[in-house]
């Protein structure tokens, strides 16, 4: 019984996770999928509940279950990955070990697969090309981490429920959300902010937790199902969710004259620098010991990797 929040991440297990669980196992191993408005539960809820035995799976993204574990955030601060989703699962990867995996130990938890949101994107009625592009903008955000991110920038970052967003636009409440490609389409955001700049301010890495209980009771043949159809699940996922992204980032430009944008080199450069002491930094002090550390993790790995 998994429990999932997002649009996209209940996409991956509605169309291709439970399907080939299905026909791997003859219909032995059920899974039903609740979205938001199906269950009562918060999305920093989802190790909690899985805990305690409400469900058997779950998702979960660093940037959601921040509240509780803030450590799982150190890999998705604006700006901390490379553009390149491998290059960013290279790096994810290598930090796994150290900083989720005993993260999800102490809450009786096993992965079983992960994914990334797209590109997270700053849709906006304006280009952002400097230090003065969002001055006097309010921008729709998700995180606290991409709030002061937006904030650096001399925005405003804002929090408001996601469906609120386009009349937020339309009214001049807001003048900006960040999203991948994909959500700010399909939302109708982009009907109202037509400047798609292409920041990739980070990924969201999402990952599929099962029960280490629930996982122990099931038979050897449908817990080696379970393990190797999760272990194909990255790809698939992330072809399904970029993939789309991609798609919908021509269809703003053919269909509602949305402008792509993206800044300098010389431009990029300064902002990785301020958000290294603005925005991480500050981060790690508010996260505490664990999230000092793990940002420390993500830097070591960085520079092992030679990744800028």
């Amino acid at each position: 019984m998994p429990l999932t929040y997002s649009s996209s991440s209940a996409r991956v297990f509605r169309d291709l996770f439970v399907p080939a669980i299905d026909e791997a196992t003859n219909g032995r191993l059920k899974i039903e999928l609740f979205i938001p408005g199906e269950h009562p539960y918060m999305k920093d809820d989802m190790l909690k509940v899985l805990r305690d035995g409400t469900v058997e799976m779950t998702m979960g993204a660093g940037g959601y279950l921040a509240p509780v574990e803030p450590q799982l955030v150190a890999v998705e601060l604006p700006m901390m990955m490379p553009g390149d989703i491998q290059t960013a699962f290279t790096l994810y990867d290598a930090v796994f070990d150290d900083i989720h995996k005993p993260t999800f130990d102490r809450w009786g938890a096993m992965k079983i697969f992960d994914q990334a949101f797209p590109h997270q994107r700053v849709a906006a009625t304006v280009a952002i090309k400097d230090w003065d592009s969002l001055r006097g903008k309010k921008v729709r955000t998700w995180t606290k981490e991409l709030t002061a991110f937006i904030n650096m920038l001399n925005g405003t970052g804002v929090t408001i429920d996601f469906a609120e967003v386009p009349t937020a636009l339309a009214t001049g409440l807001i003048q900006g959300a960040i999203s991948n490609s994909d959500s700010l389409y399909r939302l109708g955001v982009l009907d109202h902010a037509k400047f798609l700049n292409l920041l990739e301010l980070q990924f969201g890495f999402v990952f599929a937790l099962v029960s280490k209980e629930a996982f122990a009771e099931l038979p050897p043949d449908l817990q080696k199902t379970l393990v190797d159809i999760g272990g194909d699940m990255r790809d698939a996922a992330i072809e399904y969710n970029f993939g789309a992204a991609d798609a919908a980032v021509l269809k703003a430009v053919k269909e509602l004259g949305v402008t792509v944008t993206a800044w300098d080199d010389e431009f990029k450069a300064e902002v990785i620098e301020r958000a290294e002491t603005d925005v991480w930094n500050v981060w790690a002090e508010a996260a505490g010991p664990e999230g000092k550390a793990a940002l420390a993790i993500v830097m070591k790995a960085k520079a092992d990797l030679d990744l800028k």
